[in-house]
Order: structure tokens, then sequence, then C-alpha cells
């Protein structure tokens, strides 16, 4: 099914609909979760194996696709049947390689474009992911998730900048990545000055931060592209369940970080820069299973909303992680209570991605209202001229083109973006 929107209430407007706006509750919760457990495993507990845990977190990923096919499996094995399903989902995969809109055909050429395709998709995810878990051990948690998700000012103009045909300047959208990122600083600032204890344990926070911000950079950089290489092809997947072309993408990141990133681990132990070494106890193991398993969470469905609402709208919305992490953190350690300048930092953000929806709703209404227009006039012109109006055979007509305009609007906007 096409993730329209359809439906009463204000979600009728959200490209994507309930199913997007789950997913996106999903995100943040999957994020704050997974971003305090990799604090403890590395700060707390000492376990500081920044590429091996980012290793396992992304070889995890391979468990999406099967994940969501079970889960079509049980409880929509009647409308999405495993075999037509897998079957179409190879010829939009083919389609997005060659651009060829027929069977599948088998060759070494094709197996070269996918490897070379997933390649590219793992290691521009891999570049921000490995810094972040890099910059923990030396900054606080409230600090990185702020200033990481300053990549919703990235992802806004690389958009400019590599979207050109989509994205331009506009005073709106500008407004509300200013905003959110003046809330990003706002917070940084205040978790970071909140008690001297905080300071004295991170003795070395700027070169926290630095790390946290070209990470934020590079990983805009990677929203971009994804929406731009990677994401939904221009073949309609009306016929396609929700997000499963997301779920393949995920599972080919997390195979490619199983079988090719595992190759620098024993150059990495031998020079010194890593010494290999599981994780040495029951609890550690648990976390690191635990941050493993919500990054498939929380990245699984991040590129649904990357493909769905864009890369700008996406950023802007993960900025509410900052409310979470900053939450927990007060809860969990007390050198690092909720001040006020979180509170009005996150206020901030939470302002910009009011704007963000609210535009994104607004341009989206403002489609259908022009598309159903154009409909009806022809309707009536035609009507007109036989002198009368809409018979019952018409206005039926009508109403099933107004429902495939709005399709058509949605999958038309998902691409855009």
């Amino acid at each position: 099914m096409s993730p329209s929107g359809k439906g009463g209430g204000w979600l009728s407007g959200v490209p994507g609909g309930g199913p997007a706006v789950m997913l996106f509750v999903l995100s943040i919760i999957a994020y704050v979760a997974q971003t305090e457990l990799a604090s403890y495993v590395q700060a707390t507990r000492g376990y500081q194996k920044s590429y091996f845990m980012l290793y396992m977190a992304h070889s995890t990923f391979l468990l999406t696709l099967p994940l969501h096919l079970l889960f079509l499996r049980i409880f929509s094995s009647t409308s999405h049947p495993l075999r037509p399903t897998l079957h179409q989902l190879r010829r939009v995969f083919y389609h997005q390689l060659t651009g060829f809109d027929h069977e599948p055909e088998e060759g070494s050429w094709l197996w070269k474009k996918t490897f070379t395709l997933v390649t590219a998709m793992s290691l521009l995810i891999t570049a921000p992911s490995l810094i972040w878990y890099l910059a923990i051990p030396w900054t606080s948690m409230t600090s990185i998730t702020s200033i990481y998700n300053t990549s919703a000012l990235f992802a806004y103009v690389f958009s400019v900048l590599l979207l050109s045909a989509t994205h331009s300047w506009e005073a709106r959208k500008l407004s509300a990545v200013g905003l959110a990122t003046v809330g990003v600083f706002v917070v940084a600032w205040g978790g970071s000055s909140s008690t001297s204890g905080g300071k004295e344990k991170y003795e070395w926070a700027l070169i926290g931060d630095g790390m946290a911000l070209m990470a934020a950079c590079l990983y805009g950089f990677y929203e971009v592209i994804y929406k731009k290489h990677f994401s939904l092809p221009t073949l309609p997947t009306a016929t396609l369940p929700f997000a499963l072309h997301p779920s393949l993408l995920t599972s080919l990141i997390g195979l490619f970080t199983f079988v090719i990133l595992a190759i620098p681990l024993p150059f990495l132990h031998y020079s010194g820069l890593e010494t290999f070494e599981l994780p040495p106890s029951p609890g550690i193991w648990a976390a690191v299973v635990g941050v493993c398993l919500l990054g498939v969470g929380f990245n699984a469905s991040f590129m649904v909303l990357l493909g769905v609402w864009g890369p700008v709208t996406a950023s802007v919305g993960n900025l509410l992680t900052i409310w979470g992490v900053a939450l927990a953190d007060s809860f969990i350690d007390e050198e690092h209570p909720l001040t006020l300048t979180i509170i009005i930092g996150g206020g901030l953000v939470s302002c910009a991605f009011g704007v963000m929806v609210w535009d994104m709703v607004e341009e989206e209404k403002k489609e259908r209202r022009e598309g159903r227009g154009s409909i009806r006039k022809l309707a009536e012109e035609g009507a007109g001229g036989r002198g009368g109006a809409l018979e019952d055979g018409e206005r039926e007509e009508l109403m099933g083109e107004e429902e495939l305009l709005d399709s058509e609007i949605s999958l038309r906007r998902e691409r855009s973006r």
C-alpha cells in the first residue's frame, strides 16, 4: 500500500499518514534509549570499543527486512502474500539500479551496480556513526545529542545545493531550521555548564563537541544523498507494503557491515588502535545487544521518514530527541539536571518542528485543492456543453479521479522530498 495519508483528522494531511507518525514516535524513543545505553557501556562501564560497537550495531541492521517480512506474514498474509511481494520488491530494486521497468535480468553487471550502491550507502552512514561513538567518552550525552542534531541545518544546506530542482531557499523553512539550530546550541550550552561537577567529569568536552559537530555535517550530507540516490525509485510503488523498500536498503547496509567492515577489526587490534575484546560481563553484553536492537528500530524508522518527509523535516523532527535525552540524563545522572536553558532550547526546537510540519501539511493541501479544482472545472465544462449538471455516474467517476489524484500527489511529493 501507499502511505497516502488518507483518512480523517489532521493525519490526513501528513505524508505517510498514521504509519509515518508512529514510526516517528518509535524513532524518537529508540534513539533516546540507544543513546543512554551507549553512554552507559562506554562512559560508565568503561567498555570503550567504538568501532566494535559500531560494527555490532550496524551488522544488526541485517535483521530489518526479515523482521518486516515476518510482520507481514503474521498480520497481512492475505493482502501481501510473501512470494508476489518479494517479486515486486525485486522488480522495484532492479528499476532503481537500471532505470528499466521490466522483469529483472541476471548478470555480473547487476551485482556490480548493487555492490556499488550498497558500498556508498554503507560508508556514508558509517562515518558519522563512528565519530558519534568516538565522541561519547569525551562529553555529555545531552551535548552530543544537541550538537549531532544540527544535522538538520546541514541537511537543509545540502538539500538546496544538491536538490535544487525541488528545494530552494525559503524564508519559512530557513527560519525554522535557524530557530532549531539556536535551540540546539542553547541546550548544548546549558547542558555543558549546568554544574562544576559536569565540567570536571568532561575536562576535554570541547573535543567531544567538535567530533559531534563533524558527525552532524556528515550525517546531514548522508541524508540528502540518501534521498537523491537511494530512496524510493520513480517507479510507482503502490503495490509494495509501506516501508518495505527502506527495509531492504537497511538490511543491505547490515550485510555489507557484517561482511566487509569486519576486515578492519584485526588491523585495529594488532596496531593497538582498538584491541579486540568482547564485553567482559553479562550486564555489558545485555547493554550492547540493547544498543544494537534499538539501533535497528531507529535507523529503519528514520530511513522511511527520509523518503516520506524528506531530509529537512525528518532531521528537524529528530531534534525532539533532545528532550528525551535531557530528561533521561536528569534522572540517571544528578550532575546533569534539567535546567532552564535546556527547557528554553527544547522549546525552540519544538516550535521549529511545528513550523516544518505545518508547512509540509499546507503544501500537501494546496496541491490537492489545485488538482481537485482542475478536475472539477473540466467535468463541469463537459456537463455545461450538454446543457446540464453532472450525472450520478459522472459524480462517481469524478470522486474516483480525485482519489487517484490524492495517491499520485502523495507519491510525487514523497519522491520530490
